[in-house]
């Protein structure tokens, strides 16, 4: 790729391989970062405004690793702009975290903040994981105003590398929305008594891909593209992410074909397709050919969300320029006809269902719903089976590790506690809401789930060969029904993608095979040391 100057960004300048640098260290198999997050300057669509950067860039610093390594990441919080969240939390999206929960992430659940002026060094195995993740902040809405990057486990000896040629930091390509305003107004108006019987999500003012975007009223008309360089004849790994506090994507590139090959960090069986819908959290890699006449091709990532504003160009775009093309905004247009990605039809490489074909040992039912009604202060708008998830005072994994909490009732209600204490045990989610808003992307941590149906229909596995593998679903208005074995003792959170359904309700917590916990998970001091100075905080810096 061609990396063009992000003239927009100020105090940026340009992000050349700054965006992806080196580990710090890189000792043995373990790879060390450090990363500062930061408030800047930042306009991606040309509108300026105070946002967050990893780095001193915007999307955050690249992370990469090779398969079997561990990663070792500093985390510093120099956050100082009152008008966003001053305290952090940094959620791994879509690794494992098997016997390290401790560092998953996710505020309250997890760990207590990091308190600004802190630290906290995360340390995990990527084990046999390999593909596409990234990372974001697990604090309220705060990943939105720019806390967040990609990570990649490469793998060396990857069994579909026959299919690309290419597969670089180049070929990162980050899908999201963007807003003019920080999230914590965001919030206040969407739980303000005016937006009560409404309960409109924020709508944002413009899309970007690596953060490159326009916008119709607010932004300069000559905002730069994207723009992608490629080779004749050359064949590309395309890993796209959705990045997005709330919108779903449509992705195309004009005239070319693509083959998937990746869904959340699972290699799956290339299947040929022209277009695919990708939600909040999820990752899917393709292999674009460039064997079309040399020239430039729009790049598509149709947006959709519900609402709209005078600001928000739904028709985000980019440019795949191939080498000796002009300096020129493609003319081209999509495919007379194109096929959309069928997710059901996608197969992993061994072909297997996750827990096997059998009877499920549990069954949990989930079902979540919308409410208007609810005009309280505070109040929450999303409940799951009746229920609104609350932060607890206490993080989860602290009350099991150091509390002795086992069992439910030792758990706050409002924490939507699903208990499984099982070893090994095949467990089944059916999940299912009303109010489908282009489906609720959920998002399972600690797992890898096989999709056995996205249609609503219960699963029939007599009939079933094999089932797609993920960690983010859409669920729509007839909810899905997954499959995922209870073989990572720790505590994983159950939740919308959507990130203002999260900090509306829409979440619960999976504390799996609580009295193993304290003996696999082992958190460092620094760790341990994060609720007291947390706690002492006076509330505006919580």
């Amino acid at each position: 790729m061609k990396v063009h100057l992000l003239k927009w960004l100020p105090v940026i300048g340009s992000i050349t391989d700054s965006r992806v640098q080196a580990p710090s260290t890189l000792s043995g198999t373990t790879r060390e970062y450090n990363l500062d997050i930061v408030n800047a300057r930042i306009a991606p669509d040309g509108f300026s405004r105070n946002g967050v950067t990893i780095n001193g860039v915007f999307p955050g610093l690249t992370i990469t690793a090779l398969k079997g390594e561990s990663l070792r990441i500093t985390v510093n919080n120099r956050l100082t702009d009152p008008t966003m969240d001053r305290s952090t939390a940094i959620h791994w999206h879509g690794l494992l975290m098997d016997g390290t929960g401790w560092a998953d992430g996710p505020a309250h659940a997890n760990q207590c903040p990091i308190s600004p002026n802190g630290t906290l060094t995360y340390e995990f195995h990527t084990a046999d994981q390999a593909g596409t993740f990234w990372y974001h902040s697990h604090l309220r809405s705060q990943y939105p105003d720019g806390t967040k990057g990609v990570l990649v486990i490469y793998d060396p000896n990857d069994p579909l590398k026959q299919y690309y040629d290419v597969d670089n930091e180049d070929t990162i390509l980050q899908l999201s929305d963007w807003y003019h305003t920080p999230s914590p107004e965001l919030l206040r108006t969407y739980f303000s008594e005016a937006n009560a019987g409404n309960s409109l999500e924020p709508q944002p003012d413009s899309g970007v891909i690596n953060g490159f975007g326009r916008c119709k009223v607010d932004c300069p008309k000559d905002a730069p593209y994207y723009v992608n360089t490629v080779e004749r004849g050359k064949r590309y790994r395309f890993r796209v992410i959705n990045t997005s506090a709330f919108a779903k994507f449509e992705f195309s590139i004009d005239q070319h074909d693509f083959q998937v090959i990746e869904l959340d960090g699972v290699s799956h069986q290339p299947n040929t397709y022209q277009r695919f819908n990708i939600w909040p959290g999820q990752r899917i890699s393709v292999v674009v050919n460039a064997n079309k006449a040399v020239g430039n091709y729009w790049i598509r990532a149709q947006m959709e969300v519900t609402g709209s504003t005078p600001n928000l160009d739904t028709d985000v775009r980019g440019i795949l320029r191939y080498t000796g093309a002009p300096n020129a905004n493609p003319t081209s247009q999509p495919a007379g006809s194109s096929k959309l990605m069928d997710e059901m039809a996608m197969r992993p490489l061994d072909g297997k269902i996750v827990g096997g074909k059998g009877r499920a040992d549990i069954t949990v039912n989930l079902e979540f719903k919308n409410d208007k009604t609810d005009t309280k202060p505070e109040r929450t708008i999303w409940e799951i089976n009746g229920s609104p998830y609350h932060s607890p005072q206490v993080p989860t994994l602290t009350a099991i590790l150091y509390n002795n909490a086992r069992t439910l009732s030792d758990f706050p209600r409002s924490s939507n506690i699903i208990l499984i204490d099982k070893p090994n045990a095949v467990v089944d989610f059916k999940i299912k809401g009303n109010r489908p808003v282009n489906g609720h992307p959920f998002h399972l941590h600690g797992h890898v789930f096989s999709v056995l149906s996205n249609d609503g229909t219960d699963a029939d596995l007599s009939k079933l060969t094999s089932a797609p593998q993920r960690d983010v679903i859409a669920v729509h208005g007839g909810g899905v029904h997954i499959r995922f074995i209870a073989d990572n003792p720790g505590v994983w959170f159950l939740h919308c993608h959507i990130d203002w359904h999260l900090e509306a309700g829409l979440a619960a917590i999976v504390v799996e095979r609580p009295s193993e916990i304290p003996g696999r998970v082992q958190p460092p001091q620094q760790w341990k040391d994060l609720c007291p100075i947390y706690d002492a905080l006076p509330d505006e810096l919580k």
